[in-house]
């Protein structure tokens, strides 16, 4: 599937929260994505379909000084394995050197081995 990658925009909130309910077991409500969003030392990408125009994968990331933390990585279950995280995560780092951050981490449970 073919998609662009760019930033997140406050309108985007609603498909977010729908595709933490589609991967998540514990998904993040609008509210607490907007919230959180809203926040200076954070920046979010969004991953959007080509073919109809919806978001099919976002990552978020907040920083400290020049340390990068992924928060949350979600890519829709229908384009996994397709190379949207991949594009998500190569966004992250070109802006991760960009701001000259010393390093971009990610916690992934050892169970997930796709993340890994």
């Amino acid at each position: 599937m073919e998609f662009v990658v760019r930033r997140f925009e406050p309108n985007d909130i609603k498909s977010l929260a729908n595709l933490e309910k589609e991967c998540f077991s514990r998904p993040w409500s609008e509210e607490s994505l907007l919230t959180e969003f809203s926040k200076r030392n954070l920046f979010c990408f969004v991953a959007i379909s080509l073919q109809n125009s919806k978001i099919i994968g976002y990552i978020g990331c907040y920083y400290v000084l020049d340390e990068c933390y992924i928060t949350n990585l979600a890519v829709s279950s229908l384009v996994r394995g397709q190379g949207t995280g991949r594009a998500l995560v190569e966004e992250v780092l070109k802006e991760a050197m960009q701001r000259n951050f010393a390093f971009v981490t990610l916690e992934v449970r050892a169970s997930n081995i796709v993340a890994i």
